[in-house]
């Protein structure tokens, strides 16, 4: 990308002194949503965590690894980007026992074929009825 920059600013920009880049490292505290809400003394009730949108380029199977024990106890609606062409997304999410679906004409349709979009959703097993009450999911 930094080279990009430069080649970009040199081509269209002639006029414009070549911008200069640097780059620094930077460490950054990372904990699992698991441990955040088990160490942090945090309780949410059961009805509070009802949706969860995971955009985390490409880091998808380890967010839902390490939140695992919250998605099983309180089964939000998960929005993924990429969320049902990654086998490492796909099989464990399906093992906690969510399904995908593709959001067509405001609501959820739910599908087991590979979808072109890029962000899809997973609907837990257990409240599909209380989303079919909702209107937010079609079958």
């Amino acid at each position: 990308i930094p080279e990009n920059l430069v080649q970009y600013t040199v081509n269209q920009h002639p006029d414009v002194p070549s911008p200069r880049i640097q780059f620094a490292e930077v460490d950054w505290d990372i904990a699992t949503l698991d441990s955040v809400l088990e160490s942090a003394n945090v309780t949410v009730p059961l009805e509070e965590i009802r949706a969860m949108k995971i955009d985390v380029e490409g880091f998808e199977p380890e967010v839902i690894t390490g939140a695992s024990e919250t998605l099983r106890r309180h089964t939000p609606l998960l929005m993924i980007e990429g969320a049902n062409r990654v086998p490492a997304v796909m099989k464990p999410l399906s093992e906690l026992g969510y399904r995908y679906g593709d959001f067509y004409d405001n609501a959820v349709a739910l599908s087991d074929s590979p979808s072109s979009r890029v962000s899809g959703f997973y609907l837990h097993e257990s409240r599909l009825d209380e989303y079919r009450k909702l209107g937010l999911l079609l079958n």
